[in-house]
């Protein structure tokens, strides 16, 4: 019987990747403090601070509700359920090539002109 020894060096158990644990602690140490912000700018419409790069928190918060509602009112509507309608002028549905969606609610001054229809102005 032969017997085949291999050679186990310390280096085939060390790894260079460096572990979980030592990356947590240098990630989220004690010793990195919070910074508080200092370039702030107030929000002319609501008053709300935020940074001068980004949205004001409180307006954008508006404006979601505002968007989710009118998706909601798209989600709803499904062209291909119920009884067709004969519409005598097909072309006021369609509008380069996407469907018009009638909504209830006039639109609101922060949506742009284009997007209005002309007997909402």
């Amino acid at each position: 019987m032969k017997f085949h020894y291999v050679r186990i060096t310390l280096h085939d158990f060390i790894s260079s990747k460096v572990l979980r644990p030592k990356v947590r602690t240098r990630k989220f140490s004690y010793t990195r403090l919070i910074i508080p912000v200092k370039n702030l700018v107030c929000c002319p419409d609501c008053g709300s601070f935020h940074e001068p790069h980004t949205i004001c928190g409180t307006c954008y918060e508006e404006v979601r509700k505002k968007t989710n509602e009118m998706k909601k009112t798209f989600m709803n509507y499904n062209p291909y359920m119920g009884e067709k309608q004969q519409i005598p002028d097909a072309s006021l549905e369609v509008w380069r090539g996407k469907r018009i969606v009638e909504a209830k609610k006039p639109q609101e001054s922060w949506f742009r002109k284009i997007y209005r229809h002309e007997s909402n102005e």
